[in-house]
């Protein structure tokens, strides 16, 4: 893999782009929006605004202003800050979002990148670890939990996510972006916390 490609890779699954791909997919897929086109138009813009644009812009500007150094968030300062700035979006969105949307399956959806970000935002204060190993974990052990708990198969999402983590560890390893022990650590934790959340908590 050469270094403009693991570039690549890292920046098509920036942890701010995750999240936003996941909630895409989720409500996309899942035919549970049963409202008027307006209505349907206006929840997919609050989704664009409230988990991609707004954290954008607020990091933009921060970088701007000489807080946070670079978007590629190598610094534990930008790390933190980032989180910080994608907790506040998501949980905002939420509140807009659930407001009007009484569908108990998709406000579960919002909540998840949510409590990526606050795990993420917890572990950071003890230790580094790899956001995007511990997104791509939690995803992961999304899937297989919330398969098992309401019986839908997920076999090809789960096998494509870890293909895609495998190009993404690979391009992380690369760049020193992370250590070995950060990104395992970070995939390990995320897909445990998930697994271990629908095969107990929901019981």
């Amino acid at each position: 893999m050469s270094l403009c490609f693991a570039r690549f890779i890292l920046l098509l699954f920036h942890p701010i782009l995750l999240g936003f791909y996941f909630i895409v997919y989720k409500t996309i897929s899942s035919p549970i929006i049963d409202y008027y086109p307006n209505t349907i138009l206006y929840f997919y813009a609050v989704i664009i605004v409230g988990y991609l644009l707004l954290p954008l812009v607020f990091m933009y500007v921060l970088h701007k202003i000489g807080y946070l150094k670079s978007f590629t968030l190598q610094t534990k300062q930008d790390k933190m800050i980032a989180y910080v700035i994608l907790g506040i979006s998501y949980y905002l969105t939420f509140i807009v979002l659930a407001s009007f949307v009484d569908f108990p399956l998709l406000q579960l959806y919002l909540l998840i990148p949510l409590i990526i970000i606050f795990t993420l935002l917890v572990i950071s204060f003890f230790f580094m670890i790899s956001a995007n190993a511990l997104f791509m974990g939690s995803l992961i052990g999304f899937f297989v939990g919330f398969g098992y708990q309401f019986q839908q198969n997920y076999l090809f999402v789960i096998l494509s996510l870890i293909f895609s983590s495998a190009w993404i560890f690979s391009a992380l390893l690369i760049l020193k972006r992370n250590t070995s022990i950060q990104i395992y650590s970070g995939f390990i934790s995320g897909m445990l916390l998930f697994i271990l959340l629908f095969f107990y908590l929901l019981h």
